[in-house]
């Protein structure tokens, strides 16, 4: 039977090694163990003590199984922004919600000024389509009222309220949070002087030693567990933050969309109003044209050339003469020496005349 090894692991300047004391850790035996890791909090070292015997119980020192990375590790500058950001949507929400109301005092007034014009005297065939315009303008402002009412009751209450409950319940869980990491680090730290002062007397027993390394892996566990589960707990509050948002304003975009087709099918259902909207033209298409040109090529070319010419196919073979094709036309020397012999006044005479210079 080959002899079991030895405590190898075991870092050479660790106040805790054996090896210069000549400790056979064969024939010693452990509690169960659990834990990898052993961190110093004082000296922010990392080790990891692994213990093997010869019997059918191995035992070793493994941490607990790091938490998974989601990949998002909310801040606290991160939450005061999510926290900005909320309020400044109901703030916005109440501006809103401010001009609505002026909004449908205006529209108000706008509809009664064309009563009044549509019920003067010489109104007469306009007065009809003047009241019924006046009409939609009277719509339109109980529509905003409404819309209003809507914002103040089912979007910025049930938002500002839950605003001051998550403002309290991330205050709560930081303060949790930070007063569990001091508890934890005073208990690492505390356990680490505890080792090392231990160590200093000269207590050097692999058991104690094992006992200690068991306390410093479950409460740096511990610190992490707390870490992990911060993360997660805010992550939830803020999804949960969130999708009540959207259910707010999803409820207010279905009410604004159906307000807007209310106002929009009143012009089909009167007479009147579809009377004054095909007679008159639609004011968003400007460049409209009243023809259908839709099977045209559209051009910025005019329709006709600019110079008139006839196309050389359609002239007859008599149309040609033969100084088009330059028979009659002396060589290029020829017209030279023959103008030579002209004298200068002669010459500037005949091309004056515009008559073509006699070469014979």
């Amino acid at each position: 039977m080959t002899s079991p090894p030895k405590f190898s692991t075991m870092p050479p300047n660790s106040m805790y090694s054996t090896d210069h004391l000549g400790v056979d850790t064969s024939t010693l035996d452990g509690n169960n163990l659990f834990g990898r890791r052993a961190m110093s909090v004082m000296s922010s070292s990392s080790y990891q003590y692994t213990v093997e015997e010869d019997t059918e119980d191995n035992e070793s020192i493994r941490s607990a199984p790091e938490p998974p990375d989601r990949g998002v590790h909310l801040t606290k500058h991160d939450l005061q922004t999510s926290l900005d950001s909320y309020q400044h949507l109901l703030e916005a929400a109440k501006v809103y919600r401010e001009h609505m109301q002026q909004l449908s005092g205006a529209a108000a007034g706008f509809g009664y000024a064309l009563e009044q014009v549509a019920h003067s005297k010489g109104a007469s065939e306009a007065g009809q389509g003047l009241q019924a315009a006046a009409g939609l303008q009277f719509l339109i402002s109980n529509h905003q009222q409404i819309l209003g009412d809507m914002f103040s009751k089912a979007f910025e209450a049930p938002l500002q309220e839950n605003l001051e409950h998550h403002k309290t319940t991330v205050q709560q869980s930081q303060d949790n949070y930070e007063a569990a990491l001091r508890v934890m680090s005073k208990k690492i730290r505390e356990t680490e002087a505890r080792n090392m002062k231990n160590g200093r007397k000269g207590q050097r027993d692999i058991r104690q030693f094992r006992k200690a390394l068991q306390d410093l892996t479950r409460q740096v566990d511990e610190l992490d567990r707390i870490k992990s589960d911060y993360q997660a707990h805010m992550m939830e509050v803020e999804r949960r933050n969130h999708a009540l948002i959207l259910s707010k304003i999803s409820t207010l975009v279905h009410a604004q969309v159906d307000i807007h087709e209310r106002i929009s099918n009143k012009g089909l259902g009167d007479p009147v109003l579809e009377q004054m909207m095909n007679q008159n033209p639609d004011p968003f298409c400007a460049y409209s044209t009243t023809t259908d040109q839709s099977t045209e090529i559209f051009t910025v070319l005019p329709p006709v050339s600019l110079i008139d010419t006839q196309p050389l196919a359609e002239r007859s073979p008599s149309a040609f003469s033969e100084d088009d094709f330059c028979l009659n036309t002396p060589p290029y020397d020829a017209k030279l020496e023959n103008d030579s012999n002209t004298t200068t006044p002669a010459r500037v005479e005949r091309r004056s005349s515009g008559d073509p210079p006699s070469y014979q």
